[in-house]
């Protein structure tokens, strides 16, 4: 399992990553490269990064009741593998990484407390993401 996280991670460190929407607060990027189709269903990598320090800070926050504080502080980005039910209008994050400025792994939500498919809120950042993984055409290789 640590083996296909770390080739995951290398993947997605050197994947190009395309501004999608921002807030005040956060920057929203996706990898068009690690996105796939399968019928009405789009799954793909996504990357959030907070714009300001005092939003890196909750992060860090957040992060240290797992990790501790000096593991946290080095919190740069999350990354989610999210899966799009088109039609449905809903979403489910299949996986989430919390990385450093390098790239390298703090923590890794728990597959248990992922995958609940569910409506994104209106005019919110999910939905942005969601509207764009459904209207944006996959190129096929």
């Amino acid at each position: 399992m640590r083996i296909a996280i770390l080739c995951a991670l290398l993947l997605l460190t050197a994947s190009q990553w395309r501004l999608v929407g921002e807030t005040t607060q956060e920057r929203f990027y996706v990898s068009d490269e690690r996105t796939d189709r399968d019928g009405d269903r789009v799954k793909r990598w996504e990357k959030i990064e907070p714009s300001t320090e005092a939003r890196r800070l909750e992060y860090v926050r957040l992060l240290a009741g797992f990790v501790g504080e000096k593991k946290a502080a080095v919190f740069s980005h999350d990354l989610a593998r999210r899966e799009y039910d088109c039609p449905r209008g809903e979403a489910r994050t299949v996986q989430q990484l919390y990385q450093d400025g390098r790239g390298r792994l703090i923590y890794e939500t728990p597959a248990e407390d992922l995958g609940r498919w569910r409506s994104p809120a209106p005019d919110s950042a999910e939905e942005t993401l969601m509207l764009d993984a459904c209207k944006r055409p996959i190129e096929q290789n």
